[in-house]
C-alpha cells in the first residue's frame, strides 16, 4: 500500500528492537507487521489517510516503544534554529549509528527535497558517512527506491517542508525499546515479591482484553446447575477454553515467578480460601479430562495444592533459577490469574469469580506482607487489559 510507508516504517523498527507485539503473527511466531499495529489509528485508517509524523510517535509508543520526537523549525521562518536543528539530527545519527544498543532514529520528510517523485515519507536510518555528511535511507518503499544514502542537509529541508495536512513541518523521532516492566525482580533491601509481570504495551493490552471478551461471548452458557455440575467447574472451563481461543502463547507469560519459597508460601496461604481451593480441584479435573475443548498439554498440573507436594519447582532448586518458570510449570497460577483478571473479564467468565469482596477475601487469606504485592498485580492486570469501552488510546496526538 502506498500510504503504508509509516506503518512498514515502525514494524521494522519495533522488530529491530526486539518488542514483543504479544499477538501471533503465523505459527508460532510473534512479530510486528503493517497489519497488527493498531491502537491510535489502525491500517483502514492510514490506507485512507496516511499517517502523520505525529500520529507515528503516538502509534510507537503505544506498542511500546520509547519514542522521542523532534520536530523540524518551519523553513519559512529565519530565527536560527535550523542551524540547531541540523546539528543535533547529525549528532544523533552519528551516536546511534555507532551505539551497540538497539536503538533507531526514523526520518518523515519530503521526497521532493532530495528529488524524488512523492511527497511525505518514512524511513529508518541505517548508517552516517561521515566525510560526504550522509545519511544511509533504508527506504521501505522497495517498489520505488533502493536504499540509498542522501545528504543529511537535503534530509533536514525535507524534513522542514509543511505536511499539507497538518499545516506543520515534518522531524525526526529517536526510538528504543522500554526496558520498565510493570513488575520488576526484587532487588536487595526491596520487599520480596512472589510474582512478577512482564511490560505489555498498551495495545497489545487492549487487543488482548479484546480477544478474551470475544471467546468468552462465544463460549455457550454451558451447566448451570441442573446438570450437577457444579458453579466452580462451569467457570474453570469457560476460562481455559477462551485462553486456547485468545493468545494462549501470550497468556502464558503474564505471570512469572520472583521468588519461589515467597509463592509457595502465597499459594499455600490461598489453599485455606475456599473458592480458591474449589477452583484448583476445578482445575486439575478440568486438565485431566480429555473432550472438553481444553489443550489439556498446554496447561501444568498443581504444584502445591496437589498432594502429595511436589517440590518447589520441576525443574528449579533454587530461587535464582526461576526466571523461566511461571503459568507454564505451576497449574495454581492458572486460577490465580482468574482471580485477579480485571472485573469486566471475571463477570465474563462467570457470577462465581465475580463477586465485589473477591480481593477482600484473598487478602484475608493470604495476610502479612503478601497481601500488598497481590493486590498490585491486580492494579496491573486492571490497566493492562482495559474494558472495551475504555479511550482508545491514552494520548491525544494532533493529527
Amino acid at each position: 500500500e502506498p500510504t503504508f510507508c509509516g506503518l512498514s516504517t515502525l514494524a521494522m523498527v519495533l522488530n529491530c528492537l526486539r518488542i514483543d507485539p504479544m499477538r501471533t503473527w503465523k505459527g508460532a511466531w510473534r512479530w510486528f507487521n503493517e497489519q497488527n499495529l493498531g491502537c491510535c489509528t489502525g491500517p483502514e485508517q492510514v490506507r485512507e489517510a496516511g499517517l502523520s509524523f505525529d500520529m507515528f510517535k503516538c502509534l510507537a509508543s503505544c506498542n511500546g516503544a520509547d519514542a522521542v520526537a523532534h520536530r523540524a523549525p518551519d523553513a519559512g521562518k529565519f530565527n536560527g534554529e535550523e542551524e540547531a536543528f541540523t546539528e543535533a539530527f547529525r549528532a544523533s545519527v552519528r551516536a546511534t549509528s555507532r551505539s551497540q544498543e538497539r536503538e533507531c532514529i526514523v526520518v518523515c520528510y519530503s521526497r521532493e527535497a532530495l528529488g524524488q517523485s512523492g511527497a511525505g515519507h518514512f524511513s529508518p536510518i541505517g548508517g552516517y558517512h561521515e566525510e560526504s555528511d550522509s545519511v544511509l535511507i533504508l527506504d521501505v518503499a522497495r517498489f520505488k527506491y533502493p536504499p540509498h544514502w542522501a545528504r543529511l542537509e537535503d534530509v533536514v529541508q525535507g524534513m522542514m517542508n509543511v505536511d499539507p495536512d497538518t499545516s506543520r513541518p515534518r522531524g525526526w523521532i529517536y526510538l528504543r525499546s522500554l526496558q520498565s516492566s510493570a513488575q520488576q525482580l526484587s532487588k536487595p533491601g526491596d520487599q520480596i515479591l512472589p510474582l512478577r509481570m512482564p511490560y505489555v504495551p498498551a495495545a497489545a493490552g487492549r487487543r488482548l482484553s479484546e480477544a478474551l471478551a470475544l471467546a468468552l461471548a462465544e463460549e455457550t452458557a454451558g451447566c448451570t446447575g441442573a446438570c450437577g455440575e457444579v458453579d466452580t467447574m462451569t467457570a474453570m472451563r469457560r476460562w481455559l477454553r477462551a485462553v486456547c481461543k485468545a493468545e494462549p502463547q501470550v497468556l502464558g507469560q503474564l505471570l512469572r515467578v520472583a521468588n519461589a519459597t515467597a509463592l509457595h508460601e502465597v499459594l499455600t496461604r490461598l489453599g485455606s480460601f475456599p473458592l480458591f481451593r474449589e477452583l484448583c480441584e476445578a482445575y486439575e479435573s478440568a486438565v485431566t479430562s480429555p473432550g472438553n475443548g481444553i489443550n489439556a498439554d498446554f496447561f501444568p498440573p498443581l504444584q502445591v495444592l496437589e498432594p502429595p507436594y511436589r517440590g518447589p519447582w520441576p525443574v528449579a532448586a533454587r530461587d535464582a533459577d526461576v526466571e523461566d518458570l511461571g503459568l507454564a510449570a505451576c497449574g495454581e497460577l492458572w486460577v490465580l490469574l482468574l482471580l485477579l483478571l480485571p472485573q469486566h473479564l471475571r463477570g465474563a467468565v462467570s457470577e462465581t469469580v465475580a463477586g465485589p469482596g473477591l480481593a477482600r477475601d484473598m487478602a484475608r487469606a493470604v495476610r502479612g506482607p503478601w497481601a500488598l504485592p497481590l493486590e498490585a498485580l491486580r492494579e496491573t492486570l486492571g490497566q493492562m487489559l482495559p474494558a472495551p469501552d475504555a479511550r482508545r488510546c491514552s494520548q491525544s496526538p494532533r493529527r
